[in-house]
């Protein structure tokens, strides 16, 4: 129970430390200068290293012990003669012996070590850290005497100190309450919070905090803001002068003051970010914790500013108040190494099942049946084939999220450009709203089944199943996992149930010619436009995934995902279909309901029961729209860069205000608009595929460190992607006479059926080859 409590107090409790540890120029990620192709150097160097005794330390020994002494007399008040230089140096300089030995094949160091912070080059604190085997015991520089030189301090601040404001002290560089109040306006003070600023007058308690209080928090802003400076947030002010802002770090409390000046590093960190035009990044993934935590913005607190219009303020709010209750606003920011820290990898089974798991599939099997003339058998078989080959590009694409951090179609401007992708993005835009729309339609036509034409229309099914499924959507990536995670057993359950109820009839098979390769081909290629244009989001759902998970479980995990629900869903398919003709009553319900209307007659025999299995049926699309609408809300922000500043979910808002009517406008010929649209999607998506791959493979030689992520939005530093697109274009010219569709068919697919996404996949690749050979040669770089 007590493990339970730390893990997660672990997982919503923002730790500072850690953040201060990531502004350590080490671990620092910093973008590349467009014009010198050089990494940006942050405006200050902060370094921790683990040395040993050395000249320089021992030099310094004066200077540290002076900074000591001032801070144990005027802090602790303690008399001057109870400490002594030479006790101060033994300690620091001279430790227990040291020694390197192996385990486990690693060298590991054991002994006395100093743990030395730096600055800019500026030596600002030192610790003694005793590494030990199994355990590292940490010792303050400052805390030791006679009587201390062997035990470590854990509390570094004395009991009556814990209700002691900053302000009571009389400390070197640090504002007075009066100096704060006179130089700094606290109230209007401005908190960055998921993208959104916040005054600090909006925030809960603010105006009956105490100052004083330390912990209050007026009293911790009050606190940071007098250590920090009036003009310390600024990001245009020059440096201070070095024996001001050494004042400020060596002086500054250990224990509770001592946040103080570790948010003074981390907003270090910040300052590297805004200078590379990044946004800034927030201080918790809302994505993964449903937690909103403020991060400090680096902007002037004087003179007092204007408030921002009433309008603007509320929208503010609104969306502040959005976050705390576990609404995702994150962006198509790539996400870093240490946030991709999800080791549940088999969630991502369970999301491609549930999203597989409903009765898309099932309508897609009935058309090899009902529209392309294929007997049970055959159109079994193709089934089969056709899944097995065509699972295999989203899986593939899947194995880059968790590997580089970036959604797809990010991914794809290291192959397309950053100007050039927008054309595949519009692309995605259309087949992800064109899935959408067809789930809302199955789902709206299902429970509209239920009535026999009256009660729940068509157009108020469609609104009920969008809505619900914006909810899910809504919050995002940890929600949206949970909700996959379950989602499918309910939907598996009363499929099994429908089945079972009307199974009798599955065997009245209408006959069947003879399939021909024309049949066979085009069903195959509808097929194919089921599952290959997963492969431009796939990724999306995998970004915050530990890149140590084995890209082989990673690959597993999406292809049984899709394989195994969607081969038996779509088989039942074939079956229902081949019987439609043959069973009256199946007859009669789907020319009036459609998929819906044939498993509302299925169930109509259990009665009442029956019909909340349709209901259950009905939304089994959730899964499916859930998914789609979270990666559409980021290929906008992907296509208007500009945009990367909104909150997610208001796209999300949108795009469901326009799918709704056009969902309803799509029901009345439904299966025609199916057919139209699932097979055109597989000719670009094909190609998209392709050329991706061909350019992990070959030109970047399978290596994921080659995917930098400080370039994720700087054109200059991308491919130019004419040669992608070019490849993508040209191979057009054989896949259009190739091409078999109602509205047209192609000289060459008149005689073989529609080969179109196989012509796609593998001429672009061919294409690509050459050109971008070409490119990397004249670029001299890829």
């Amino acid at each position: 129970m007590v493990v339970a409590r730390e893990k997660r107090y672990r997982k919503h409790t923002f730790d500072l430390k850690q953040r201060v540890h990531e502004a350590e120029y080490s671990q620092l990620q910093r973008p590349i200068d467009p014009r010198t192709k050089r990494p940006i150097e942050p405006a200050h160097k902060f370094e921790v290293n683990i040395e040993s005794d050395s000249s320089s330390l021992t030099k310094l020994v004066i200077v540290l012990y002076s900074v000591f002494l001032d801070y144990q007399t005027k802090v602790h008040k303690d008399p001057e003669d109870r400490w002594k230089q030479s006790d101060y140096k033994r300690f620091l300089c001279s430790g227990i012996g040291r020694k390197t030995v192996r385990q486990g094949g690693k060298e590991q160091k054991l002994g006395s070590y100093h743990q030395c912070y730096r600055l800019d080059g500026q030596l600002i604190a030192v610790g003694v850290l005793d590494m030990l085997p199994h355990d590292t015991c940490p010792f303050s520089g400052s805390q030791v005497g006679e009587d201390q030189m062997t035990r470590p301090e854990d509390n570094f601040i004395l009991p009556d100190e814990e209700d002691m404001s900053l302000f009571d002290i009389d400390m070197p560089g640090v504002l007075t309450l009066d100096e704060l109040k006179a130089q700094v306006d606290l109230d209007h003070c401005r908190l960055l919070v998921h993208n959104s600023l916040v005054e600090m007058t909006d925030l809960v308690g603010w105006e009956s905090s105490d100052i004083k209080n330390p912990h209050a928090i007026k009293g911790i802003i009050a606190e940071l803001a007098a250590t920090l400076g009036p003009k310390s947030s600024d990001a245009e002010t020059p440096r201070q002068s070095k024996t001001v802002r050494d004042a400020k770090l060596n002086r500054c409390c250990p224990g509770r003051h001592s946040f103080l000046l570790e948010i003074l590093l981390w907003l270090t960190n910040m300052s590297l970010d805004q200078s590379a035009s990044k946004p800034s990044p927030s201080v918790r993934d809302i994505e993964k914790d449903g937690e909103t935590q403020p991060a400090v913005q680096r902007t002037p607190v004087q003179p007092p500013k204007e408030k921002d219009p009433p309008l603007l303020r509320f929208c503010q709010s609104f969306w502040h108040r959005l976050a705390t209750w576990g609404v995702e606003l994150r962006g198509i920011v790539p996400i870093s190494v240490d946030e991709r820290t999800d080791k549940r990898a088999g969630n991502v089974f369970l999301l491609w099942f549930t999203v597989s798991c409903n009765l898309l599939p099932v309508i897609t099997g009935m058309v090899g049946t009902l529209s392309f003339g294929l007997g049970l058998r055959d159109a079994s078989l193709v089934i089969i084939f056709f899944n097995l080959l065509c699972t295999i590009p989203p899986a593939y694409l899947s194995i880059l999220g968790p590997k580089t951090g970036l959604r797809q179609m990010i991914q794809a401007r290291y192959t397309f450009g950053i100007y050039l992708v927008n054309i595949l993005v519009l692309l995605n835009l259309a087949t992800v709203s064109g899935f959408t729309i067809i789930d809302c339609v199955i789902g709206g036509q299902t429970l509209s089944a239920l009535n026999d034409g009256g009660g729940v229309s068509v157009n108020v099914g469609i609104a009920v199943v969008a809505v619900i499924a914006l909810f899910i959507s809504f919050f995002g990536y940890r929600v949206l996992h949970r909700y996959e995670r379950y989602g499918w057993i309910p939907i598996l359950v009363s499929i099994i149930i429908a089945t079972g109820c009307g199974g009798k009839h599955l065997s009245k098979q209408a006959d069947a010619p003879p399939a021909s390769a024309p049949a066979v081909l085009s069903f195959g290629g509808l097929i194919a436009g089921f599952l290959i244009p997963w492969a431009a989001l796939s990724s999306d759902f995998c970004t915050y995934i530990s890149p140590d998970i084995s890209s082989k479980r990673i690959f597993s995990y999406v292809y049984l995902g899709l394989f195994v629900p969607t081969v038996p869903l779509m088989i039942l398919g074939a079956a229902i279909g081949g019987a439609v003709p043959n069973v009256p009553d199946w007859a009669k319900a789907y020319k009036s309901g459609s998929v819906g209307g044939i498993f509302a007659a299925m169930l109509s025999s259990a009665g009442g029961f029956g019909k909340f299995i349709t209901v259950l049926l009905a939304f089994s699309t959730l899964g499916n729209i859930a998914a789609t609408i979270y990666s559409i809300t980021l290929n906008f922000q992907i296509l208007l860069p500009i945009l990367v500043r909104v909150p997610r979910a208001l796209f999300a808002l949108v795009f469901i205000a326009i799918i709704i009517p056009v969902s309803i406008r799509a029901a009345a010929s439904f299966f025609l608009s199916l057919e139209n649209f699932i097979g055109v999607i597989a000719y670009w998506s094909a190609a998209f595929f392709s050329i991706v791959t061909v350019e992990h493979l070959v030109f970047r030689k399978g290596r994921y460190g080659s995917y930098d992520p400080t370039i994720w939005n700087v054109g200059s530093a991308l491919p130019s992607g004419v040669s992608a697109l070019a490849a993508g274009l040209l191979s057009f010219a054989l896949v259009i006479p190739c091409m078999s569709q109602t509205w047209y068919v192609g000289p060459i697919a008149k005689k073989t059926g529609d080969i179109g996404f196989e012509v796609a996949l593998g001429l672009s690749a061919l294409l690509y080859l050459p050109l971008r050979a070409v490119e990397v040669h004249m670029r001299k770089r890829l």
